[in-house]
């Protein structure tokens, strides 16, 4: 279920939202804007990622560019942010989803 005030996921009596996050560890720039039509040209496409990244709540933001652009690995990445490797999980989760709505 997704809370509407915030875009985030929230998690039902009986999911603590951790298996979908796992599943997303290794997901790639190319996974996500795989749906692209063929005829976008790189300089499109990389402006329309550009404008999807700052989208993003500040703190999705972050864990994006560190994952992706500095290739941090998800725990890494939950230790410079300070928070708990679930918390980070549950937020990488949810930045890709929405990076996923935002490149469709």
């Amino acid at each position: 279920m997704t809370d509407p005030r915030t875009n985030h996921i929230k998690p039902g009596p009986d999911d603590d939202g951790l298996d979908d996050a796992f599943e997303l560890e290794n997901i790639t720039t190319n996974d996500i804007v795989s749906t692209w039509r063929q005829d976008v040209s790189l300089a499109d496409r990389r402006l329309a990622v550009q404008k999807a990244i700052q989208a993003l709540p500040a703190d999705q933001r972050r864990l994006i560019v560190l994952r992706f652009f500095e290739e941090s690995e998800l725990k890494e990445c939950a230790e410079i942010m300070g928070i708990p490797i679930g918390e980070a999980m549950i937020m990488y989760r949810s930045a890709c989803l929405e990076l996923t709505r935002l490149l469709k």
